[in-house]
């Protein structure tokens, strides 16, 4: 049976969407995406300088590794999203297992992160054990939110998933900035981040929970009888293989996304560090800008009949929004602010304190929009289940590990990893042109369809 498609805003409707309901759905999505972006920057920019340089420097540090411990989460999603959508037959197999096994994985990461906090608090001196056991929390509560906000991504559940967003963003810089004003440290800021990953997942739970929105699967899906039956199709290790080879690809671009930071404050002096943290803050935005692109299309790179096509036209916008954010940077790191200390780009990263970064604020800038370019091609690989692809995203990242303690400074880190990065991105954009022309040609008689391959 098939299902009728779902709009943009969760309803479920009795036909494909038309390009007005497709600009509405990427309208919902961008802005909240854009304000989850915007209350990430907000986050960092209060932290910037309440906390200071050599606290600010632990903060950046905790998040590098809790975005790259959060890849599990981002396995969930990706899995839960590729499978509902090119098996919308099957939606309630699909979801039973995957809640199951998210919730085991949510277990897992919180007591491995919680066995490695002595680890963590030695090796990004962070003097203050109870801040890596409130990563290992934070981690675990975020890795629930994986597979609820794949689910909905993956049937195409625009509005719930924008409040999801919303909730993170939101929950994460509200209760943050409560915290660091009670406790100007990096144990306050992580507390707070702690504390606002419950916002998202509460908020998830309800949408996956709705009644109405149970009654709109079932009747685009399965009954619950057929839900039972299908369940040892799409379950037990088929999806957890797919989890495991999707983490690990995304490990690849979140630790070369990440590493950079965790070598800076290992080698580098905390002021050094203070001040890469805060270029990173022009890096995360502009890489974060476009998320709301590859949220959209994985789904459908997920599908067969459109994955020839759609990962050129995302390429070309994120490019395009990439470009411009360049050029904003650079023009406002030659405009002064109205006190006349420093350039506007400057205030942006967190005031006179990093004005010797201000000239270079435009390199970090470039380097988020290759990075978002990247993080694209990956997903397209994820969605053509091509894994092998992924073996040149861990060379660039063994290059930078390289050469990364050899390097003197700030720009120097910078101008290394943005190269290394750039030739990842040809690499990447070759490999995915030879796929597309590969998958023009007719598969012969026999070949393995997606369907079949998730039934292995």
């Amino acid at each position: 049976m098939s299902r009728p498609e779902a709009d943009n805003l969760g309803a479920v409707s009795t036909g494909p969407p038309t390009r007005r309901e497709r600009v509405r759905t990427g309208a919902v999505i961008a802005v909240a995406m854009a304000l989850m972006n915007l209350s990430t920057y907000l986050f960092n920019v209060l932290a910037s300088p309440l906390l200071g340089p050599r606290e600010y420097g632990a903060v950046a540090a905790v998040l590098s590794v809790l975005t790259v411990v959060n890849v599990i989460a981002l396995g969930l999603q990706a899995t839960a999203a590729r499978r509902v959508a090119a098996h919308p037959d099957s939606i309630a197999a699909i979801e039973v297992e995957m809640r199951r096994i998210t919730f085991r994985a949510s277990l897992w990461v919180t007591g491995l992160c919680l066995l490695a906090a002595p680890l963590l608090d030695r090796a990004l001196r962070l003097d203050s054990l109870p801040t890596a056991i409130l990563l290992a929390v934070a981690a675990g509560t975020l890795t629930m939110l994986g597979g609820q906000a794949g689910l909905l991504q993956g049937e195409g559940r625009w509005g719930p998933l924008a409040l999801v967003y919303l909730g993170f963003g939101f929950g994460r810089l509200l209760a943050g900035a409560a915290c660091m004003v009670l406790a100007p440290t990096a144990f306050g800021a992580t507390l707070g981040m702690a504390l606002g990953a419950f916002v998202p997942v509460a908020i998830g739970e309800v949408a996956l929970r709705h009644p109405s929105r149970l009654a709109d699967r079932d009747a685009a899906g399965q009954s619950p009888t057929e839900a039972a039956a299908a369940v040892s199709t799409y379950s037990g290790a088929r999806v957890l293989r797919e989890v495991v080879t999707n983490s690990h690809a995304l490990l690849a671009f979140l630790c070369l996304s990440n590493i950079d930071m965790v070598i800076v404050r290992v080698t580098m002096t905390d002021h050094q560090s203070g001040l890469y943290a805060a270029g990173l803050i022009i890096t995360k935005a502009v890489l974060f800008l476009p998320q709301f692109v590859i949220v959209l299309l994985f789904p459908e790179m997920s599908r067969e009949a459109q994955r020839a096509r759609t990962p050129w036209s995302g390429l070309g916008l994120i490019g395009g929004i990439g470009l411009l954010a360049v050029a904003g940077t650079y023009l406002l790191s030659r405009v002064t602010a109205p006190d006349g200390s420093v350039s506007l780009a400057v205030l942006f990263v967190g005031g006179k304190e990093y004005a010797e970064i201000g000239p270079q604020l435009w390199g970090w800038a470039a380097l988020g929009m290759v990075l978002a370019m990247t993080q694209l091609l990956i997903y397209g690989v994820l969605a053509t289940r091509n894994s092998a692809a992924i073996s040149v995203v861990w060379t660039a990242l063994a290059l930078v590990v390289t050469c990364g303690p050899f390097l003197a400074g700030p720009t120097a880190m910078l101008t290394v990893v943005t190269l290394v990065d750039l030739v990842l991105l040809g690499t990447l954009t070759v490999i995915s042109v030879v796929s597309s022309v590969g998958r023009l040609v007719p598969a012969p008689a026999g070949a393995d369809t997606d369907v079949e391959r998730d039934r292995e």
